[in-house]
């Protein structure tokens, strides 16, 4: 080492100078010392430079080593002798937790989602019956007027979901959701939502198996947090497709159009029972003048005694598909034209029952959930008794749902529209058996319902709905859908956030007007489940990603009651509505 020779040549030099000097005997003794002293220290020194040595010829020895390890390493790696090592992890907590390889192969995420609503209800309508009422007619009905009176305000979490999501080994996919806020209508078995795992390796399809959305329909499949309302239109609620357990595939991608990169989706499964089904509770029954009659019958949907499970009854099942189009997808200009069609056959004993379907209506809550306004309602579409069931004795022998979606937009501004029906295909003989036996069962073999809404919606910041547009295959879960809109101005880098304007029209009609299928002599022969028209108001306020505060007024500008609640026809309440949400 170079330090070692200039210590030695420096001890050397001092040793020169020393014998240079005139000796002295008074200074003779106290030179001596010090020259001893100094070369002590320089002694001390050269070990310390010695020791340095040492310990950097062994550095260098090491590095040598886990070099030519190193080495070793890659060459076996190369060889397939040896697998290669873990990617490194990068965690972010930008809308939520987020844990994931570089290489993108695995990935774990930890979100979630609170949405508290209230809201001011002018005109609330008794949802549950009485005691104590009397029957209109010598024909049950087996359900109460209910009187609109009042005033009413309510307050409570309308979702209150955690979830986690990620990918396993590049092509698995998974995502587990539990609501502890509950279900709209009060009755459903826990809180499970989205739990399903997906394969994408085989792109551009990807398989999903699990309780997940039946494709059929854009509002219907579109998430809560990016909705632009706070409840969706009254048809996508009641007549599409609501999540069940089921097997579906999915694919999509680029495709010729017109400008920008168009995209096009489908996704097609089958399906069976769902986790928010109504929970049948059984009848109870009253004395009404002296004559036992059931009173919970279609109050709510779910509880009938008309769909209860029979022993031996066999499972409904669904197939549904979705198949979507965007001839124009650019981040300011959108053109997106969409159609579904769902087929169930229903189980033959009304066991494990979709109440939605078989007893329509009484789930709606005129898009202001956490107000309560049922307004709707048609009769057990079975025509099975109350009382007594049999394996077979379900009239409904097929259900169709189709559906067309349209949305455009450009700039700041879009227009989504959507029309649904469904058609019910009903037994002949079993409709004449049950009314020749006294057994009311209204409507004919062919029964129908149908709704639309069309809304238009403003940026008043520049936002643009185009850019929040998903496309597969990328977003199996929900194709052709809209997620988070880029906010231009977010209130945490100075700016005002976004701020939207959006109005909606919407009807739902549950009558069916078809002549009845040999009714009894006096009775009403057909389905009158009511018809409703709203017009929504609403403003939105999206401060910062994940964050967003929301107003509704809600207008039932028409309304025709069912025909249990004839003392409420024409009403026309006012709901207002308010929501703070944030999701992560």
């Amino acid at each position: 080492m170079r330090i070692g020779v200039g210590i030695r040549a420096l001890a050397a030099a001092a040793f020169g100078v020393v014998a240079m000097l005139p000796a002295s005997q008074a200074g003779a003794s106290n030179e001596k010392e010090e020259i001893r002293a100094l070369i002590a220290r320089l002694k001390k020194l050269e070990a310390k430079v010695a020791e340095q040595e040492r310990q950097e010829k062994q550095t260098r020895a090491t590095a040598q080593h886990a070099t030519n390890v190193a080495n070793a390493a890659n060459a076996a790696i190369v060889k397939g002798e040896l697998p290669p090592p873990p990617p490194p992890v990068f965690v972010t907590f930008k809308n939520g937790l987020k844990v994931e390889t570089a290489d993108g192969d695995f990935s774990f995420k930890i979100g979630g989602r609170i949405f508290v609503d209230g809201g001011v209800n002018t005109l609330p309508v008794q949802t549950f019956p009485a005691t104590g009422w009397t029957l209109p007619s010598s024909i049950a009905t087996f359900d109460p007027s209910h009187s609109a009176n009042g005033f009413s305000n309510q307050v409570g979490f309308r979702q209150a979901r955690l979830e986690v999501e990620g990918k396993a080994w590049r092509d698995w996919y998974y995502k587990f959701q539990y609501d502890f806020a509950g279900a709209p209508n009060d009755l459903v078995l826990g809180g499970f939502r989205d739990a399903w795992l997906a394969y994408g390796g085989l792109k551009p399809i990807t398989f999903q198996v699990g309780n997940q959305f039946e494709p059929s329909s854009l509002e219907r499949t579109n998430s809560s947090k990016t909705r632009d309302f706070i409840e969706r239109a009254q048809p996508s609620d009641l007549l599409a497709g609501n999540r069940h357990l089921g097997f579906a595939a999915a694919a999509g991608g680029y495709a010729p159009g017109f400008l920008g990169k168009p995209n096009w989706s489908a996704k097609a499964g089958v399906y069976s029972t769902s986790l928010e089904d109504g929970n049948p509770q059984g009848t109870t029954t009253a004395s009404v003048g002296g004559t036992t009659v059931v009173t919970n019958i279609g109050v709510p949907a779910g509880n009938s005694g008309f769909l209860n499970p029979v022993a031996g009854g066999h499972q409904y099942w669904d197939a549904a598909g979705r198949v979507t189009y965007a001839p124009i997808l650019t981040p300011e200009a959108l053109l997106h034209i969409g159609g579904s069609f769902r087929f169930q056959k229903p189980n033959d004993a009304t066991a494990a029952s979709d109440d939605r379907v078989l007893q329509p209506g009484s789930t709606l809550k005129s898009e202001a959930n956490i107000l309560n306004e049922n307004l709707l309602g048609t009769p057990a579409l079975t025509c099975v008794s109350p009382l007594t069931q049999v394996v077979g004795g379900n009239c409904v022998q097929s259900v169709l749902n189709p559906g067309a979606e349209l949305v455009g937009a450009y700039g700041p501004f879009s227009v989504q529209a959507e029309y649904l029906g469904v058609h019910y295909n009903r037994s002949g003989s079993l409709l004449t058996y049950y009314n020749l036996g006294g057994q009311h069962a209204p409507g004919s073999t062919s029964v129908n319902f149908s709704g639309y809404y069309v809304y238009g919606t403003w940026y008043l910041t520049g936002e643009s709905r185009a850019e929040a547009y998903l496309t597969a295959p990328d977003e199996f879960n929900a194709p052709s859908t809209f997620g988070q809109i880029k906010i231009l101005h977010p209130l945490s880098q100075g700016g005002w956030g976004a701020w939207e304007l959006a109005t909606r029209l919407s009807e739902i009609n549950l009558n069916d007007g078809g002549t009845g299928y040999l009714q009894p002599l006096g009775s009403r022969n057909n389905i009158q489940g009511g018809r409703q028209t709203d017009v929504t108001v609403g403003l939105n306020w999206y401060p910062d990603r994940g964050i967003r505060f929301m107003a509704n007024w809600v207008n039932v500008v028409q309304y025709a009651a069912p025909y249990t609640r004839p003392d409420i026809n024409g009403i026309h309440p006012q709901l207002f509505e308010l929501r703070a949400q944030v999701d992560w």
